[in-house]
């Protein structure tokens, strides 16, 4: 009696009911497509293309008067009841930060977030490192004469932003990328904890330049 031959069994994939199917592997044949749509993504978050496209309409001189009165500045351009409109809702984007920061920090900073090490270095770039770039910075502009015509006051703008905190729109930033809100609200209100402090210092050493 011949016996029948056994087949290699193949493994079998158990996968649980409901769990998500595994991502594809990545070889050297896959489409970079995806790759680059998800990177432009996170490069160009609303925030950016609405600036880029605020400045391209601001250099397009026909497009600009489309929506202000360029010329005679009496407010008759054909959009300017839309430039009104998005002008206020504009306005209301500091506050609306604000909210956003606040339900962030809402329970408290999580230590599960982010790390107190990580926290002080981000702190510590933003308020302490820019402003000594900024310092350098202006020192090499005023040396090379680089800008004409405004005087100590334009300088002196330029190194005080550099001291400022962190804007509270990144938080919007990474929340439309999924990135950790919650950390970087953390960052960020540390910053401003220290802010009293550090920024009236450099302010009294901007303003001796």
């Amino acid at each position: 009696q011949q016996q029948p031959q056994q087949q290699p069994q193949q493994p079998q994939q158990m996968q649980q009911v409901g769990s998500p199917p595994a991502p594809p592997a990545i070889t050297g044949r896959s489409n970079p497509l995806p790759v680059l749509m998800v990177a432009l993504k996170r490069i160009f978050p609303p925030p950016v293309v609405a600036s880029l496209l605020g400045v391209i309409i601001a250099l397009i001189h026909p497009v600009r008067g489309l929506l202000i009165d360029i010329d005679v500045r009496d407010d008759d351009a054909p959009l300017t009841f839309l430039f009104d409109g998005l002008r206020k809702i504009g306005s209301a984007a500091v506050p609306i930060n604000m909210f956003i920061l606040g339900a962030s920090l809402a329970n408290g900073i999580d230590r599960s977030t982010i790390s107190l090490r990580t926290m002080l270095s981000v702190t510590f770039g933003k308020m302490v490192i820019m402003p000594l770039v900024g310092i350098l910075c202006t020192i090499v502009l005023k040396a090379a004469k680089a800008v004409d015509g405004p005087g100590d006051s334009f300088y002196l703008v330029a190194m005080l932003v550099s001291a400022t905190p962190t804007a509270n729109n990144i938080i919007v930033m990474a929340e439309l990328a999924g990135e950790n809100k919650e950390g970087l609200a953390a960052c960020i209100s540390f910053q401003y904890l220290l802010a009293p402090v550090l920024l009236t210092l450099w302010l009294a050493l901007f303003v001796s330049f």
